[in-house]
């Protein structure tokens, strides 16, 4: 795979992550993640400051990766765990790539599986 210098570690991705995203952090409104968002009574604003200020290298599990499915947009992927209260989070994190824009979505955020 050959990605630009701002995918090739988990620290440039984020970094990258964060300057793409615009306001709220976009969360994929699969019922896995909103069962679990509901279920633990997590806030917008707590995912934001998880995501865009918390997470860091040291929750790295796995990545870069590029999308597999032929219709979703092309993008680069990374996966972290965070601990939260008495869960370990798996999140999942997509920069998109359509045209010469990057967008960003949280493709994944629920407990880890155990």
């Amino acid at each position: 795979m050959n990605l630009p210098l701002e995918f090739q570690d988990a620290a440039s991705f984020l970094e990258e992550f964060r300057a793409c995203t615009w306001g709220d952090v976009t969360w994929n409104r699969y019922f896995k993640n909103t069962e679990f968002i509901q279920q633990c009574g997590i806030t917008q604003d707590e995912i934001n400051d998880i995501i865009m200020v918390q997470l860091d290298e040291s929750h790295y599990k796995k990545g870069p990766e590029e999308e597999r499915d032929s219709t979703y947009p092309d993008g680069v992927i990374y996966v972290f765990e965070y601990p939260w209260e008495s869960y370990k989070i798996y999140i999942k994190l997509k920069i998109i790539r359509k045209g010469g824009r990057r967008m960003t979505l949280c493709m994944s955020f629920h407990e880890s599986e155990k």
